[in-house]
């Protein structure tokens, strides 16, 4: 199969129509938005589908050394971030202890009601490493350094799925408590606070109940497709805030028991405590 050029990726009409339903959706620049899709997933279609995935053959490695500088600038960085192991699980503490939880929860109400994995993801990230420590960081997936351009495809899947698969690595750790993405409303309006809503729903559920009536449970509450109701279910888990029965996340270090599978094979595709929330309920 022969590849696209670079210059050709994200050039057709259905392209610049996803990627600007994706940048209002994140609340972020459309410029910003391109630059991180363009070396990350290409919107053009095959019939209804998009292509996919950049290769990184694809990749136009001149012009990257031009757009990283134009990221950096978008995210008001003036030097060459370093992407030393050391360096960012330095940063990933020191981050972690000034979060403050309730502009999180806040960020994680707009995300329900704006479908805004960036959002829901810083969220979920904080949540997912409770009791962070130097030792606990060792078992997140990492390696010893990391490319530019490995930063720009991390940034770009925050938005694009909200961490869904990438919590585990340690760089998109960095990216969600370090990097302060360049939201275009700084201030929102208020919010409407729907967690318990949903979570009343949740208890009503029957004792039959699965993870399928589990994101039903989101219907008319929140927005975005299954996807991204999981993920919501999910981060609440991280939380606390949606109980699995047997399961306290408090006492415990997420990332340690992601690879405890049910024995439902399904239910696997669901992350750790809430792949066991029909067999507990």
């Amino acid at each position: 199969m022969n590849r696209k050029s670079f210059q050709e990726i994200n050039q057709s009409e259905t392209a610049a129509r996803k990627l600007k339903s994706l940048a209002k959706s994140s609340n972020l620049d459309l410029e910003f938005v391109t630059l991180l899709a363009n070396y990350s997933w290409d919107y053009d279609p095959i019939g209804k589908e998009s292509i996919g995935w950049v290769q990184e053959e694809q990749i136009d490695f001149k012009q990257l050394s031009k757009d990283v500088g134009i990221v950096y600038r978008h995210l008001g960085i003036e030097d060459n971030l370093t992407l030393n192991k050391e360096y960012l699980v330095e940063q990933i503490l020191k981050a972690y202890k000034k979060k403050n939880r309730t502009e999180l929860k806040e960020k994680l109400l707009i995300a329900g009601i704006e479908k805004n994995y960036c959002y829901l993801s810083e969220f979920a990230t904080y949540h997912y490493l409770n009791n962070l420590n130097l030792e606990q960081l060792e078992l997140l997936d990492h390696k010893e350094s990391y490319n530019e351009l490995e930063f720009i495809k991390m940034l770009f899947k925050k938005l694009f799925r909200g961490g869904a698969i990438e919590r585990y690595n340690l760089l998109y750790c960095y990216c969600d408590l370090c990097i302060d993405l360049p939201y275009i409303k700084t201030r929102q309006s208020q919010t409407e606070e729907w967690i318990e809503d949903l979570l009343k729903e949740v208890r009503n559920l029957s004792d039959s109940a699965t993870l399928k009536d589990l994101v039903k449970s989101c219907q008319g509450i929140i927005k975005g497709d299954k996807y991204f109701k999981q993920e919501v279910l999910q981060s609440l888990a991280y939380s606390g805030d949606l109980k699995v029965k047997k399961i306290d996340v408090s006492n415990i270090f997420i990332p340690e028991h992601r690879n405890i599978l049910s024995d439902h094979f399904y239910s696997n595709e669901w992350t750790y405590p809430v792949r066991f929330w029909g067999e507990n309920n």
